[in-house]
């Protein structure tokens, strides 16, 4: 999805650049072994798995528009086409925060009240 996005800011045939795929995973991997550590800890605690899910969910969130923005602002400006950038970043930010996204996230604050 960044990979997708940050391709169609920076190039004009829209192809991602590996790279970034690559930074999401270095940028994101210990967060992940953090999460995973977490949820195994708090597995027979219902609220805590949900309270972790979602806070890896909003760090993934944070850390895709992060490496977007920095593999955007490495292109240099006269490469840039403001236009294509902003499009592409909300396009990202639909991604993160809408649909599926969306819909995972108000399944797992239903749980946490359900539960409280």
């Amino acid at each position: 999805m960044v990979r997708k996005q940050a391709g169609a800011a920076t190039h004009p045939n829209g192809e991602g650049d590996p790279i970034v795929s690559h930074n999401f995973w270095q940028t994101t991997e210990a967060d992940f072994y953090r999460f995973l550590q977490r949820a195994m800890d708090g597995i027979s605690d219902r609220r805590e798995v949900a309270s972790a899910i979602q806070e890896w969910l909003q760090r993934m969130r944070s850390r895709a528009l992060q490496v977007f923005d920095s593999y955007v602002l490495s292109v240099p400006i006269q490469q840039s086409d403001m236009k294509r950038v902003v499009t592409a970043r909300a396009g990202l930010q639909r991604a993160l925060y809408g649909g599926k996204s969306k819909a995972l996230w108000n399944s797992i604050v239903k749980q946490k009240e359900a539960i409280a």
